[in-house]
């Protein structure tokens, strides 16, 4: 969905990426995983996020997600 969409889906987080989408789901620890590494490298190098639901909405409502 995401490629479709004009994204591209890393294992990590560098300098040249522009938003995480953090999933909704649970570790293998039970966390939330937004306290994921991918998640804490996400806030530390400034990169924005949005939850899954936010992520669907905008591209249901054709925001332009790239570069955001």
């Amino acid at each position: 969905f995401v490629e479709r969409h004009g994204g591209v889906i890393r294992k990590s987080v560098s300098k040249k990426t522009t938003l995480l989408v953090e999933c909704s789901e649970t570790n293998a620890l039970g966390r939330p995983t937004s306290e994921g590494r991918k998640s804490i490298d996400a806030r530390e190098k400034g990169v924005p996020t949005m939850s899954e639901t936010e992520f669907y909405d905008a591209i249901e409502s054709g925001v332009r997600l790239r570069g955001r």
